[in-house]
C-alpha cells in the first residue's frame, strides 16, 4: 500500500512539473509570436523540447520552473502585451535590456512575486511606470534607465524596502510629489538622472543614508543644496549637474569622506570654491563648471592628491593657480578656461602631471607662454593655450 501510495505521488509530481513547464512553454511562444522580431528566439519551439529549459535566454531550477528570463541584447522587437507574467510563479530574474521594447510595462508584471532581478532598461517603453512594481516585495535591482517613460515617479517605489539598485534615468518622469515617499534605507545606487523633474531636494532622498551613488543631474531641480546632504554619509558619487540648484556649494560636503566624485557644474549657485573641500581626500573628480563661482582658487584643493579631473571652467574665478597643484600627480584632465585668472603657469606643474592629457587655460588673463616643461606630458593630446 505505502509502495503504491510512493508510486502515485510520484506521478502526480511528474504531472505537476510538467503541467508547469507546459504552462510557462506555452506562455513564452504566445509572446513569441506576438512579437516583430524574434529571430534571437529560433530555439523557442516545442518541435526542440515541451520544457523550455534548453531554450536561449531561459534558466530553471532542479524543478523545472524558469527561474530567469535573460534576453539582454537580443534584437526583440514588439511590446509585452502577450506575455502572461501570472505563469511565472519561480521567476527571480527578469534582464531584457537593450532591445526594441515598446508600448506600456504591464501592471501584471507584479504577478512576479519572487522577483529579485527586473531590468527593463534602454527600450522604448512609453506612458507611465506602473505603480504596481511597488507591490515586488523581494526585487533588489530595478533599472527602467534610457526608455520614453512619463508622468510621475510612483511612490509606491519606496515601498520596496529590499531594493539596492534603483534606476530611472534617462526618461521623461516629471510632476512627482515626492511627501509620500519613504526612506529607502536599502538604497546603494539612486540614479534619476536626465528627466523633467523639478521641485527643492526630494526630502525622502535624505534619508536614505546607505547610498553610495547619488544623480539627480540634468533635471529641473531648484532651490539650494541642503546642509542635511551630509548625511549620505556614505556617498562615493554624488551627480547633481545641469539643475536650478542655487544658494553655494555647503561646506558640509567636506564631512562625506569618502566621496570620489563630486558634480556641481550647470547651475547658479554662486559663492566661493570652499576650501573645505581639502578634507575630501578620496576625491578623484571635480566638476563645478558654468556654477557661478566667484573667488580664488583655495590652495588647499592640492592636498586633493587623488584628484585627476578638474574642471572649473566659465565661472569668475580670480588670483593664480595655486603651487599646491603641483601635489596632483595623477591629474589627466585639467580645465580652468574662461574665468579672471592671472599669473603664469608653472613648469612645475608639468613635471608632476605626466599623466595629463587634456589642458584648457584659455581665455584667462594669464601671462606669459607655456613652459617648455608641458614637454614632459607625453601623454597630452588637447591643449588650449594660454589667451
Amino acid at each position: 500500500m505505502k509502495k503504491t501510495m510512493s508510486f502515485l505521488l510520484l506521478i502526480l509530481f511528474t504531472l505537476i512539473v510538467a503541467t508547469s513547464e507546459e504552462t510557462e512553454a506555452e506562455a513564452l511562444l504566445k509572446w513569441k509570436s506576438s512579437l516583430y522580431q524574434s529571430g534571437s528566439l529560433a530555439s523557442w519551439a516545442i518541435i526542440n523540447s515541451t520544457s523550455p529549459c534548453s531554450w536561449y535566454g531561459i534558466s530553471c531550477d532542479p524543478a523545472g520552473n524558469v527561474v530567469q528570463i535573460s534576453l539582454q541584447s537580443s534584437s526583440i522587437n514588439g511590446t509585452l502585451d502577450s506575455l502572461n507574467f501570472s505563469y511565472f510563479h519561480n521567476l527571480i530574474s527578469l534582464n531584457l535590456n537593450d532591445n526594441i521594447l515598446q508600448g506600456s510595462i504591464p501592471s501584471g508584471i507584479s504577478n512576479l512575486s519572487k522577483l529579485n532581478s527586473l531590468d527593463l532598461g534602454t527600450n522604448s517603453f512609453g506612458n507611465f511606470v506602473p505603480p504596481e512594481i511597488g507591490d515586488l516585495s523581494e526585487l533588489v535591482y530595478l533599472s527602467l534607465f534610457k526608455n520614453n517613460l512619463v508622468g510621475p515617479v510612483p511612490f509606491q517605489l519606496s515601498r520596496l524596502s529590499k531594493l539596492r539598485h534603483f534606476d530611472l534615468g534617462h526618461n521623461h518622469l516629471n510632476n512627482t510629489d515626492y511627501s509620500n515617499f519613504t526612506a529607502m534605507s536599502s538604497v546603494l545606487y539612486l540614479s534619476l538622472f536626465q528627466n523633467n523633474l523639478t521641485g527643492v531636494f526630494p526630502q525622502f532622498i535624505l534619508k536614505c543614508t546607505n547610498l553610495t551613488y547619488l544623480d539627480l543631474s540634468q533635471n529641473g531641480f531648484f532651490g539650494p543644496i541642503p546642509d542635511s546632504v551630509a548625511n549620505l554619509s556614505m556617498l562615493r558619487e554624488l551627480h547633481l549637474g545641469t539643475n536650478n540648484f542655487i544658494g553655494g556649494i555647503p561646506s558640509v560636503l567636506s564631512s562625506i569622506s569618502d566621496l570620489r566624485v563630486l558634480e556641481l557644474g550647470n547651475n547658479s549657485l554662486g559663492g566661493p570654491l570652499p576650501f573645505s573641500l581639502s578634507q575630501l581626500k578620496f576625491l578623484e573628480r571635480l566638476d563645478v563648471k558654468y556654477a557661478g563661482m566667484n573667488s580664488t582658487i583655495p590652495h588647499e584643493l592640492g592636498l586633493c592628491t587623488n584628484l585627476n579631473f578638474i574642471n572649473l571652467s566659465f565661472n569668475q574665478l580670480s588670483g593664480q593657480l595655486p603651487f599646491t597643484f603641483v601635489n596632483l600627480t595623477k591629474m589627466r584632465e585639467f580645465d580652468i578656461s574662461n574665468n579672471n585668472l592671472s599669473g603664469e603657469i608653472l613648469g612645475e606643474f608639468f613635471k608632476s602631471w605626466i599623466e595629463l592629457n587634456d589642458f584648457k587655460v584659455q581665455n584667462n588673463s594669464l601671462t606669459g607662454r607655456i613652459p617648455p616643461e608641458i614637454g614632459l606630458a607625453k601623454k597630452l593630446t588637447g591643449i588650449h593655450s594660454v589667451a
